[in-house]
């Protein structure tokens, strides 16, 4: 490795965060902005990011060891991250302004405000079986909203990445092509069944009564059938008593004995009533416990 071409691509880099944080402090200085002069730091950031795309290749040119790379390329990642915010906070000033010079005022046109929604987008950490979920909340939220440009749209959809779904993210992505990329990469009905179906065999089984135990068995029972529903797959007369089955192992000595008793007939169980049973017992436990905290008087 040159350390002297190295010196002068590390000021390189440091000339672009300087200007970076010029133009952050341009934009947080007064809440009266001019139209030209946000427009020629859109110009700017758009010159930035060309540099940085050159300094990044500069990089892999002169430094020879990954070790060495990754921390730099880590650095560029984030000065482009600083880039795309930037110009989505410059896009919706200008969108404001133009609004205020068209005399937008009324109360009905005030929808066309371009904004963040008011409640929190869904995060999404790579598990198949939270897709669906994730991609019906973000297209609501985003993916309708004609109001928002697809730069903003991306800006949000990465925004609500996490974990191996990050990884999926490259420089060059456009809404659509990301969403695309998504979509194909977790939209995949076998691995989402399958990750469902895992979810549930993994439940620990049970030594003794514990109202908590049971609640979280409970819930992870109704969010993945929830999950499979979804998909097209429906409880039968046969998955429903497989699955009672299943659960019943899972429990421990006394919930099952009580299950028994509980029994009406000798016809075959069915899961709504199984269900109904546990939550009487996790209700039962809960209030067993919580009088048993309670100090006596």
């Amino acid at each position: 490795m040159s350390k002297e071409i190295l010196v002068v691509l590390n000021r390189k880099s440091g000339s672009v965060k300087a200007q970076l944080t010029q133009i952050k402090d341009f934009i947080n200085s007064t809440d009266e902005k001019d139209k030209t002069k946000l427009e020629s730091k859109m110009d700017t950031l758009k010159s930035l990011r060309i540099k940085l795309s050159d300094i990044r290749n500069e990089y892999y040119e002169v430094v020879v060891k990954d070790s060495d790379l990754e921390p730099l390329e880590l650095e560029i990642l984030d000065l482009e991250d600083d880039c795309e915010d930037i110009q989505v906070r410059i896009k919706n000033i200008i969108s404001k302004i133009d609004l205020k010079n068209n005399d937008v005022t009324s109360c009905g046109n005030s929808f066309n405000i371009i904004k963040f929604p008011d409640i929190q987008l869904p995060r999404f950490n790579g598990s198949y079986h939270d897709w669906f979920n994730f991609k019906e909340q973000f297209i609501s939220l985003i993916d309708s909203n004609n109001s928002l440009t697809d730069s903003q749209k991306l800006y949000y959809l990465k925004s609500t990445l996490t974990g191996i779904a990050k990884d999926v993210i490259i420089i060059d992505d456009s809404y659509t092509s990301l969403f695309e990329c998504l979509k194909k990469r977790f939209e995949n009905k076998k691995l989402i069944i399958n990750s469902h179906f895992s979810e549930i065999l993994s439940l620990e089984k049970f030594t003794h009564e514990s109202a908590k135990n049971l609640r979280t068995l409970i819930d992870c029972c109704q969010k993945h059938l929830r999950g499979l529903k979804i998909v097209g797959l429906e409880l039968n007369e046969f998955s429903e008593v497989l699955l009672i089955n299943l659960i019943l192992r899972k429990l421990d000595k006394e919930t099952r004995k009580n299950y028994e008793l509980n029994l009406a007939s000798t016809e075959l169980p069915k899961w709504d009533d199984f269900m109904d049973f546990l939550l009487k017992c996790c209700l039962i436990l809960e209030n067993i416990q919580t009088n048993k905290a309670s100090p006596s008087i």
